[in-house]
């Protein structure tokens, strides 16, 4: 059932209680009537296994695909192309920590390099963790452009080097 509970609210109920909500913002919430994170989409369950599928059955394709999409510029209609260090998108993995909510660990893409060009598009990823102690996530391992791995050290790791494995300290065996 569709009800229009307030102004520029809408809310889908089954079973007599609500399951789904629009809200004057354009966020949509499922699960609860309000957002908690702040997100367009929010996903909320008080039991295990909350989780978003995305299933295909088919014999050709290249299967499911999540697709993360940013470009520059107000306007989605004439999109620009994102520059050098630009986020392209984040998956961020996070709890409560007594007083809100808050990211433990994140995967970031960005462009690398330059501004993206018509078939030239360099981009790395960081792997970002949070240290026993500190409230917030810091890059522990970047996966280049190149190929090049770096893991640990932030000055070290934004660095192009000869070797595809850098690892700073060296530690040996």
């Amino acid at each position: 059932r569709i009800k229009f509970p307030a102004a520029n609210t809408i809310t889908a109920e089954t079973g007599g209680s609500e399951a789904l909500r629009i809200d004057s913002a354009g966020r949509v919430q499922i699960g609860n009537t309000s957002s908690i994170v702040g997100g367009k989409i929010e996903v909320h369950a008080a039991s295990p296994e909350t989780q978003i599928t995305i299933n295909e059955s088919s014999d050709s394709g290249t299967g499911p695909a999540l697709y993360i999409n940013r470009t520059r510029g107000s306007n989605v209609a004439s999109p620009g192309p994102v520059q050098n260090g630009n986020y392209m998108g984040s998956i961020h993995f996070g709890s409560y920590d007594t007083n809100s909510y808050e990211k433990g660990a994140s995967i970031e893409a960005r462009a690398d390099g330059q501004t993206w060009a018509d078939g030239d598009c360099p981009a790395y990823l960081s792997f970002l963790t949070t240290s026993d102690g500190s409230s917030s996530p810091t890059e522990k391992l970047r996966l280049h452009a190149s190929g090049q791995v770096s893991i640990s050290h932030q000055n070290y790791i934004a660095q192009s080097h000869d070797a595809m494995l850098v690892v700073k300290p060296n530690i040996t065996d």
